[in-house]
C-alpha cells in the first residue's frame, strides 16, 4: 500500500516575530531553503518514487514544494487551498508571545479562541489526502504546508485526542511518513 508524506515548510523571514498565518508575504530564509534542502536529500536517499507532490498555496509552502520536487525529480506540483494555514482570525499580525500567553491554544488542554477548530483543520486536510489518494491510487505522495493543520490530521487519523497537539513534535522543515494498514488502520512516523 502506497504512503503519504507530510513535509512542513522550512524557517520563514520574519523579523518583526508576527504571527503570520495566512497572512500573504512570508518567504523562507536562508535557513528555511537549507532546511528544505537538506531534508529533500535525505529523502531521496530513501529511494521512494512519488506521483505529485501537493502544496499549500502560502507561499513558504510554495517555495518548500518547489526546492524539494525539483531535488526529488517530481514534476507534478498541485495546489490545494485547503492546505492553507490554519484560519486564526485577528491574531494573525499580531506579536507571537501575544499568542503564546494569551490565545489560550497553549493551555492544556488547548483553549481554541478562533473559529476554525481543530476537528475542522483535521477534517480539512484529510478530505485533501483522500481525494488525492484517490486521483493517485496505490501511488505515494508529498504534502507540502504548516503545522497546526497536518498535526491535527495526524492526531485524529491515528485515533489520538487533540489535546495532544503541541506533543507532537513537527519542527520546520520536517518529514512525516503515515502508512494505512489492511483494516484501514493509520500510523504515522517522522522520518526526517
Amino acid at each position: 500500500m502506497a504512503s503519504v508524506f507530510f513535509l512542513r515548510h522550512g524557517d520563514v523571514e520574519n523579523p518583526e516575530a508576527v504571527w503570520y498565518g495566512n497572512l500573504p508575504g512570508f518567504p523562507l530564509s536562508q535557513k528555511g531553503r537549507r532546511q528544505i534542502e537538506d531534508t529533500a536529500h535525505k529523502f531521496k536517499a530513501l529511494k521512494i518514487p512519488l506521483a505529485a507532490v501537493v502544496r499549500s498555496p502560502n507561499l513558504r509552502a510554495q517555495q518548500s514544494a518547489e526546492i524539494a520536487a525539483k531535488i526529488l525529480g517530481v514534476e507534478k506540483i498541485l495546489f490545494d487551498d485547503r492546505l492553507r494555514d490554519w484560519q486564526t482570525d485577528d491574531w494573525e499580525g499580531t506579536d507571537y508571545d501575544h499568542l503564546v500567553h494569551d490565545s489560550g491554544y497553549y493551555a492544556t488542554p488547548p483553549r481554541i479562541p478562533w473559529r476554525e477548530k481543530l476537528e475542522d483543520l483535521a477534517a480539512r486536510v484529510g478530505r485533501v489526502v483522500e481525494e488525492a489518494r484517490q486521483k493517485f491510487p496505490n501511488q505515494n505522495l508529498l504534502f507540502v504546508g504548516h503545522r497546526e493543520p497536518f498535526v491535527a490530521y495526524i492526531l485524529q487519523a491515528t485515533g489520538q485526542t487533540f489535546d495532544n497537539i503541541h506533543a507532537l513534535d513537527m519542527p520546520k522543515g520536517s518529514l512525516w511518513k503515515m502508512d494505512w494498514d489492511e483494516n484501514g488502520r493509520t500510523n504515522a512516523v517522522r522520518i526526517v
